[in-house]
């Protein structure tokens, strides 16, 4: 589930709530406010760039190593298509979903 929510922009992060807020958030501060970095929090960031749920990336990098996959640039795009038949990406979206939810309240 919350691999299609994630694929369809039905998730929670600014990129998207950004789009539906009246006055529309500009692109460039719907920002991350998690990693303090200044960087817009959409898809790519949320799953290969924020510090917060390094922890998290790095294992999952472990096992698509693992399977096979090497290199020094993952694309969304490539990760989608190499782990998503091999590796269950849901289970890792919802345990990034969960912490954000988590440091959000905090």
């Amino acid at each position: 589930r919350q691999l299609s929510r994630f694929r369809l922009s039905n998730h929670v992060l600014h990129i998207e709530k950004g789009r539906h807020t009246r006055p529309k958030t500009p692109v460039d501060k719907r920002v991350c406010i998690l990693c303090k970095t200044n960087q817009i929090e959409d898809e790519f960031h949320f799953i290969c760039v924020c510090k917060v749920f390094q922890d998290l990336r790095e294992d999952f990098f472990k096992i698509i190593k693992t399977m096979g996959f090497y290199g020094n640039y993952f694309s969304l795009n490539d990760i989608f298509n190499f782990v998503e038949g091999s590796f269950n990406l849901g289970k890792l979206l919802e345990k990034m979903f969960e912490k954000r939810k988590e440091l959000m309240k905090s």
